[in-house]
């Protein structure tokens, strides 16, 4: 996958070692803005205190697929389901996902960035885009929320892709 900023879109990106945290990141030559690293915390931080996950995509058609991930005590459930239009929501079996976890997370915020999203993301606009909701809940920071149109950015094709194998799994 090539690092491409996810502030803008663009992929004229070049890695830099931030020496204080011992981290690597990137920073976009086009917009001048840094990503990968979070200034005064490392990333593993936040990753340790994240709980609740959930994610939802509208597609044009009106229908919502729905990924909502639970860590509870030492198991870390991940609930699929679909709603469509005029219709009772159609949850799919919560499937068991503690061993994958960890790579998730790491997926989460230091192959996606996803603490470098805009809060709200809006690309070209059409009136009738898919769009996206992220929600994000802490042990020990403050809760993110995300949303935007499926044009940015890039890495929403990423998470698409791996949810979606979720959603397969029931066919």
């Amino acid at each position: 996958m090539s690092v491409i900023c996810p502030k803008c879109g663009k992929e004229n990106t070049v890695p830099f070692s931030d020496i204080k945290l011992n981290q690597h990141g990137f920073e976009c030559e086009d917009c001048h803005k840094d990503f990968g690293v979070d200034d005064g915390k490392t990333l593993k931080e936040w990753e340790d205190s994240l709980v609740d996950f959930f994610y939802e995509r509208v597609y044009k058609d009106k229908s919502k697929k729905r990924i909502s991930i639970q860590v509870k005590e030492d198991k870390v459930l991940l609930c699929p389901s679909i709603v469509y239009p005029n219709k009772m929501m159609q949850p799919i079996e919560a499937q068991d996902i503690t061993m994958m976890w960890p790579a998730l997370k790491e997926l989460f915020f230091e192959k996606v960035f996803i603490l470098d999203w805009n809060r709200i993301n809006v690309g070209l606009v059409t009136g009738n885009d898919e769009s996206f909701d992220i929600k994000m809940k802490f042990t020990s920071k403050p809760d993110m929320t995300f949303s935007g149109t499926n044009r940015f950015p890039p890495y929403l094709k990423v998470l698409d892709q791996l949810f979606e194998s979720f959603f397969e799994l029931e066919k």
